[in-house]
């Protein structure tokens, strides 16, 4: 379900108070997710609709701050309460896979924010990360499976300044 659109009927969120959380940053994760959860049916279209730019610096998805960082990480609190009440295992199983690819992406923000932000709420943030780090358990790509065995070895800072290096080359490829 990444980088995906949808289209929904107005009175579907309604009548399910599916409504995008109002000033935090990525609030299009929790949306989709209740979305997806909520609908009865649904129906992909395997064309492109427009085309997404990625890694450019004037975009708000690519600015790596603290608001940033806490929104996810919000979500993520969100989500992974809701996950325990899921039964479903396919579903548990989307779920999870979907929010191992926004938990790799907090690694990418920590990693980027400014040494004062990063000083101020170090362990804070190192603290919220390692809680979240069962997401990884989702992740069946290669991306996923290093970063959870470099938590395990070598910690967060480690695993987020890895992803962060492995993305500035990818950039100049």
């Amino acid at each position: 379900i990444r980088d995906r659109q949808t289209v929904t009927r107005r009175e579907f969120l309604l009548k399910n108070s599916i409504f995008f959380i109002e000033n935090i940053k990525a609030e299009d994760i929790d949306w989709l997710l209740s979305v997806m959860l909520k609908a009865k049916k649904l129906d992909a279209v395997n064309d492109a609709f427009y085309t997404y730019l990625k890694y450019r610096g004037d975009s708000i998805t690519g600015t790596a701050d603290i608001k940033s960082l806490d929104s996810i990480l919000m979500t993520l609190d969100k989500w992974e309460d809701k996950m325990k009440r899921i039964q479903d295992q396919k579903v548990k199983m989307a779920i999870g896979a979907y929010l191992s690819g926004h938990y790799l992406c907090t690694l990418l923000i920590y990693n980027n924010l400014d040494t004062a932000n990063r000083k101020e709420y170090k362990e804070r943030l190192r603290s919220r990360l390692r809680t979240h780090a069962f997401l990884l358990d989702f992740d069946s790509s290669i991306k996923g499976r290093c970063a959870k065995n470099v938590i395990k070895l070598l910690g967060i800072d480690a695993a987020s300044a890895l992803l962060y290096n492995a993305r500035q080359i990818k950039k100049q490829i």
